[in-house]
């Protein structure tokens, strides 16, 4: 794995570089909050089969610079991931993953003007999501920004947060958390993310106005049990993509690579595999 680094419209963008040269690139997105950690296991699975993979860390995310408020608009977001689709995937299929805003970067990076994309596969987040479940995870997002003592207190309230059992194993969060000078764990995101980025009805009429435009194979992969998505929102979506491709995976939340990740695996490789092989012939 090796570690990439793109200077950006005033953020520094890094990435988790998995080569395949020659085989279509795919490049993941997180959700907000999150880190390009949480998708180390897809991406090593999907390089497994075949595919060149990155997976970023968003600006204001992870080891990726944390920008002034004025660099946090959508579009910063999604041409970040188009600089990167053109500096690495030249001459090959592009295809986008990205999960919760990831996902929404994701459609807006591939409806960009001159977009290398060729495909997206967006996890559970439409244009409209369900305001409930939307304002939940904001609500999680924006709490504890006192930190915490330590990596087990913070296990506790992610593990409340899903209504789960806390873990005994914490070395994962690590990744997602960062240790300060006073000695307590903040997370690894900048709290000016969530209050910069644009939302209301206008970010929801740049999304419909992107889904509207793209015109490629798009699939939405949906956790069963969640809160975030509904059939509104979908069907929504597929009025203005005829073109949706659509995966309903049971015993998932709004985590789905997290909750599932063996039936997350499987519906975007057989993606994009149909639709990358059909238009470069590449055996995968």
């Amino acid at each position: 794995m090796e570690k990439l680094v793109l200077e950006n419209q005033g953020a520094t963008i890094v990435g988790d570089f998995l080569p395949r040269p020659g085989a279509p690139l795919i490049i993941f997105s997180h959700g907000g909050g999150q880190t390009r950690h949480s998708w180390r296991g897809a991406a090593e699975s999907l390089w497994a089969r075949g595919f060149e993979t990155i997976s970023l860390d968003l600006r204001g995310h992870g080891e990726s610079s944390w920008p002034d408020e004025a660099h946090y608009g959508l579009d910063l977001f999604a041409d970040d991931i188009v600089q990167i689709a053109r500096l690495y995937g030249e001459g090959r299929p592009v295809g986008l993953v990205g999960a919760s805003f990831g996902g929404m970067m994701s459609l807006l990076a591939g409806a960009a003007p001159d977009s290398p994309v060729g495909a997206v596969a967006m996890v559970d987040v439409v244009p409209r999501v369900e305001p409930n479940g939307a304002s939940r995870i904001r609500g999680f997002m924006l709490a504890h920004a006192e930190g915490f003592e330590s990596l087990e207190q913070a296990a506790v309230a992610i593990a409340n947060y899903k209504g789960e059992p806390a873990p005994t194993d914490t070395a994962g969060l690590e990744k997602n958390l960062r240790q300060r000078d006073d000695g307590r764990w903040y997370w690894h995101w900048d709290p000016k993310f969530l209050t910069s980025i644009p939302r209301g009805e206008q970010r929801i009429i740049d999304l419909e106005c992107a889904a509207a435009s793209f015109g490629k194979p798009l699939l939405l992969v949906h956790g069963l049990q969640s809160d975030v998505v509904g059939e509104a929102g979908v069907e929504a979506l597929r009025a203005l993509a005829p073109q949706l491709e659509y995966v309903d995976v049971a015993h998932a939340g709004h985590m789905v690579v997290n909750d599932r990740n063996d039936a997350f695996i499987e519906a975007i490789s057989v993606f994009l595999s149909a639709h990358f092989n059909a238009v470069t012939g590449y055996t995968i």
